[in-house]
């Protein structure tokens, strides 16, 4: 899968989730090319219940993404509140691997404390990426 470029408004984290403001105050989030490619197929997503409305804090798990390879947990990037989940992943999860930057978004949130933790450029996340593959 090829890098998709983004404009200079997404940030990303360290966990692999993107964050786009969509509106005033509202960030769309979902997980990164990268982490779609090393999952492979994905079968499922489930969301906490009752998540919508919630107040979440940094790193509080808001959901699970199961493909054929593993079970990854997904952590919000951002002290918040969630206003809005992608239902379609539920019938369709595969979009998420088909689309992760657009169609297969995962979940909106509105930041409550304006802070943002342990965010990067879309450069430093490319330059993270490449150093994890040199690694390996």
């Amino acid at each position: 899968m090829a890098f998709e470029r983004f404009d200079d408004t997404v940030l990303f984290t360290y966990e692999h989730i993107w964050l786009k403001k969509v509106d005033y105050g509202i960030f769309r989030c979902g997980i990164t090319f990268h982490i779609a490619e090393l999952l492979g197929e994905i079968i499922s997503a489930e969301f906490i219940k009752n998540i919508i409305g919630m107040e979440i804090y940094q790193n509080d798990a808001i959901a699970t993404i199961e493909s054929l390879r593993d079970v990854i947990e997904i952590k919000s990037p951002l002290h918040g509140t969630i206003t809005n989940i992608n239902r379609e992943i539920y019938d369709n999860p595969v979009i998420i691997n088909e689309d992760p930057h657009g169609d297969g978004w995962l979940f909106e949130i509105e930041p409550i404390d304006g802070r943002f933790l342990d965010v990067i450029s879309e450069e430093e996340y490319i330059d993270f990426v490449n150093k994890m593959k040199i690694e390996e």
